[in-house]
């Protein structure tokens, strides 16, 4: 069981960069304008924070020694920091209805 855990949560991670590498040739206005673009960056970032969840989930499996493998802990932690990167990347449109307007005199 807990090698179907550890074998599914790398294969998700590694689906994961293939959707990274989709949405890095958009920019922001892309999003703007494309409603089912944004959708799709609104799942993607939701899929990475479930990533994140299964991370820590998995970091608490090593802490209380059901997984006994300390390179499997490192790349948990560092599929986690990536996957932080990743979603703070995207999350920049969800906020840009929200920009401050200039005023100009």
């Amino acid at each position: 069981m807990i090698l179907l855990i550890c074998v599914c949560y790398y294969c998700l991670a590694i689906i994961g960069c293939f959707f990274r590498y989709y949405f890095k040739k958009f920019s922001e206005s892309d999003y703007k304008y494309n409603k089912s673009l944004n959708c799709k960056r609104i799942c993607y970032v939701i899929y990475c924070y479930f990533i994140m969840a299964y991370s820590v989930f998995l970091h608490e499996l090593v802490r209380n020694e059901v997984i006994l493998n300390l390179p499997f802990l490192i790349s948990v932690i560092l599929i986690a920091v990536v996957y932080v990167f990743f979603s703070s990347s995207l999350e920049f449109a969800v906020n840009s209805n929200r920009k401050k307007k200039r005023k100009w005199k």
